[in-house]
């Protein structure tokens, strides 16, 4: 058996046939060659498979260049894109495990700034510099300076020491995971939708140590389908509030110190307020009540182990006094003034964009 490769790239494809080129090309084009790919078939009805297989992986060159090891694994019925990436997580031979969606793409570079630091590295987690496209423009969706910071740390970061990492983008493709680290820890990716936030905060909890990619390594373009997840929202996309309890249920949050506790309490109320401000275009209307009050309950669980104070910030996820004001209207479990702070943030969102000089053609260059 060869040499286990040092870094597998591992791809959860389903109903891909669009966007799965894009995603391999951006892979297969890297500058560096010590890796795997590991294609996960989420049991695609579309021509996912076939496009995939067509794309062909860079093969051995005179310079001594070795060909890139590439391993389709198919699941015989739809499982979602956290089975998918636990199947991947099973089955890697690498060191490092990178997630890439495919509907997403690595950029260039990527590969050889992350075996730069992950050939001499032990730390469990490697964060990576990440985009977000959105309507063909990029922007960056990590803080710049926390990444110089922890890059540059020799020893790493831990999160009793820097609780500030749990508002590094939650999404499993926005670090590199040891591949021991996740079969030693149990960090399992679950089903349903949301399954990036408990994964990747277990992660966080259990991790000995915390390293970084000083690069931007990974695109995530926002408005495209192609994923392992289910197209249709609906009904879905309630799970959040499950995939939340499953952090409480799974860890000792009692037994963190203090501030970690706060940071962490701080870190779901984000992600409820999110859920809630979005639920007029993922959840049928008849449900944003319900889901409200039990996202309520929820926060207000929280809440009991700890409340973020004045040194907790939760940016650049969400403006540290929008959460505050947004965190106060949920625990209310008054709906009629979540309602009326919803339409206040949306009061202030057009006013910005009306003051937004770029977007006026006078202004652009």
């Amino acid at each position: 058996m060869p040499a286990s490769p040092l870094l597998t790239v591992a791809v959860a494809m389903y109903q891909s046939e669009d966007t799965i080129t894009r995603a391999l090309e951006s892979i297969y084009s890297q500058d560096f060659d010590d890796y795997e790919v590991l294609i996960v078939n989420d049991a695609s009805s579309d021509n996912s498979l076939q496009v995939a297989r067509s794309v062909t992986p860079p093969g051995p060159t005179e310079s001594g260049k070795q060909a890139v090891s590439v391993r389709f694994i198919d699941h015989p019925h739809n499982q979602g894109l956290g089975p998918a990436r636990n199947t991947a997580a099973a089955e890697a031979r690498g060191k490092y495990v990178v997630f890439v969606d495919s509907d997403d793409e690595l950029l260039p570079g990527a590969l050889s700034a992350i075996a730069a630091v992950a050939a001499e590295s032990r730390a469990d987690l490697l964060l990576l510099g990440t985009l977000e496209n959105k309507r063909g423009r990029d922007k960056p969706l990590h803080s710049p300076d926390m990444l110089t910071r922890v890059a540059s740390s020799p020893e790493g970061w831990r999160l009793g020491e820097h609780p500030e990492l749990f508002f590094w983008p939650p999404s499993t493709w926005s670090k590199a995971f040891r591949r021991e680290f996740i079969i030693d820890e149990d960090i399992v990716f679950p089903a349903g939708y949301h399954q990036d936030l408990p994964s990747s905060t277990e992660a966080l909890l259990r991790a000995g140590s915390i390293g970084a990619v000083d690069h931007l390594c990974y695109r995530y373009i926002r408005g495209e389908m192609g994923s392992s997840a289910t197209r249709s929202k609906g009904e879905k996309t309630l799970v959040r509030i499950a995939q939340i309890r499953r952090i409480r249920e799974r860890n000792l949050i009692p037994a963190l110190p203090e501030s970690t506790r706060q940071h962490l309490v701080a870190m779901v109320a984000v992600h409820l307020v999110w859920g809630n401000r979005a639920a007029y275009r993922t959840i049928p209307d008849h449900l944003h009540e319900e889901f409200f009050h039990d996202s309520s309950a929820e926060l207000t669980s929280w809440f009991a182990f700890g409340t973020p104070d004045s040194a907790v910030s939760s940016e650049p996820l969400m403006p540290d006094r929008e959460r505050e004001l947004f965190t106060i209207a949920l625990l209310s479990d008054n709906f009629r003034l979540w309602q009326q702070a919803i339409a206040t943030h949306q009061r202030k969102l057009r006013w910005q964009r009306r003051l937004d000089l770029t977007r006026y053609s006078i202004f652009k260059k």
